[in-house]
């Protein structure tokens, strides 16, 4: 993996930590499931540690456009979807993932249950003609 793509896997579990951290404590069950995402970005545990210990070092950027936020919404799904699940805790990270990103909270919960439906390969016909015509 080249340090652009390590660079951003950091930053993109620094913005899960810094979700996690929004009630104001990361908990013990809560480090388990960035444990898990972590291992799912091919991040090693002591590259965790450190970030855990110092997530400033990769900040959350806020996306000022729609396309943008969509994107960096896509690049945690294709890491969260590695091993081809998602369970709920991990579904609430980027719930709040994309809440950091600037999403409003509507828009985040009905983009991520589509996604999910689509990274899981349960979509409609429709919605695959949907897809198919936009490329």
């Amino acid at each position: 993996m080249n340090s652009i793509e390590l660079d951003k896997r950091y930053s993109h579990l620094s913005a899960l930590l810094a979700a996690a951290k929004l009630d104001g404590v990361i908990c013990e069950k809560e480090i388990s499931i960035l444990k898990r995402i972590a291992g799912k970005m091919g991040i090693e545990m002591s590259e965790f540690d450190v970030i855990l210990n110092n997530p400033e070092q990769y900040p959350i950027i806020k996306c000022a456009t729609a396309p943008k936020q969509l994107h960096r919404l896509f690049e945690m799904f294709q890491i969260i979807f590695i091993d081809n699940q998602i369970d709920e805790e991990e579904r609430e990270m980027v719930y709040h993932y994309a809440i950091a990103l600037g999403m409003p909270k509507n828009r985040a919960a009905r983009i991520i249950d589509n996604s999910i439906e689509l990274f899981m390969g349960q979509f409609t016909f429709e919605d695959y003609t949907k897809i198919v015509d936009v490329l």
